[in-house]
Order: C-alpha cells, then structure tokens, then sequence
C-alpha cells in the first residue's frame, strides 16, 4: 500500500492537469514539430501549503516578494518542452488558434489573450464562467521557434495586486488607481 501511495503521489505531481495537458496537445499539433520535456510537474493545495509553512521560518528580507508571490497560488501545473525536430517554421498560428479555443471552449474555458506575431504566440484561458471573488483559474501557453511553455495555475488575485503594486512603474500604479475608482 505504501508504494501505491508514493507511486500516486509522484504521477500528481510529474504530470500536468488534464486542462492544460489538452491546451498542450493542441499547440504541439498546430506547430508540425516533434517536442522534447524539458521540466514538468504540477503541484497542489498541500504542497503549496508546505512549502509556505516552510517559508515562514525564514526571516531574511530577500523573501518577502517571494513569500507573496507564493500567498497569491493555490495550484499549479507547468511544463516546459524544447523543440526537437525542424518542422516548418511557416506553422499556422491561425490554425493554433482554431483549434485550440475549440478544445478549450470543450472543457468549459474561453480566450482572455491571444498575442500572435512572427516569433511568438500567447494564448491565456479562463474558465467561461467565473466568479471574481474567487480565486481565478487560468491556463495558458507560449510558444516559438525554440520552446513551448504551458501553464495552468489557480491564482488569488490580492496577494498579486499587492506585489504588483509595490514594484509597478509610477505610470502603471496610476493607471491601477483609475482601475480601482
């Protein structure tokens, strides 16, 4: 029993959250390449939750955007793949675009972002139906010639705000004060 536990616990945490894993799948496909894992793992509520009971032992002033950035996440889900293969680097992002907001639009999301150009692509997802006083899901991805990075993260947006804040440009704070009234 012990190492069907830790055998779970490891496939949590190797592989990505079946939202982004879809969103993957879909970039992979549009690009015509073949793609090697770099980094992938995802991790939730509780090793989240250690890991900020971890940082509260640790004093030291250098952490402290650190500590807030990690109050803002509830869980996360993060792969990084390299391009292996040449394929046409003539892939159409219009085709990206397509089919991926089909399959996300499937599994219940919709397109904040879209940012295409010659060297990278953006796409940002959120759940179709969400409530601002929660905490927000979102699931993105960005790729180019070199990498494909997908992301799928449940994030608190105070503790975001708060770090944005404190290191935003005069000119940005501003324009989050008019935000705000």
């Amino acid at each position: 029993m012990p190492f069907f536990v830790l055998g779970l616990a490891a496939y949590s945490v190797l592989t990505l959250d079946r939202d982004v894993a879809v969103l993957r799948k879909q970039v992979m496909a549009a690009t015509d390449t073949t793609w090697k894992t770099q980094v992938q793992l995802s991790v939730g509520r509780w090793l989240i939750g250690l890991v900020r009971t971890g940082f509260s032992f640790v004093k030291s002033k250098d952490m402290a955007d650190a500590k807030l950035a990690l109050s803002s996440v509830r869980q996360a889900s993060v792969g990084v793949y390299k391009r292996e293969s040449a394929g046409s680097d003539s892939w159409s992002r219009e085709r990206l675009l397509v089919d991926a907001d089909r399959a996300m639009n499937r599994r219940g999301w919709t397109r904040l972002v879209g940012v295409v150009d010659q060297k990278d692509t953006v796409l940002i997802y959120v759940p179709a139906k969400y409530d601002a006083e929660e905490p927000i899901d979102l699931c993105l991805s960005v790729v180019n010639e070199r990498e494909l990075v997908v992301v799928s993260a449940t994030i608190a947006p105070e503790g975001l705000a708060e770090l944005i804040q404190k290191h935003a440009g005069d000119e940005l704070k501003r324009e989050l004060k008019l935000v705000q009234l």
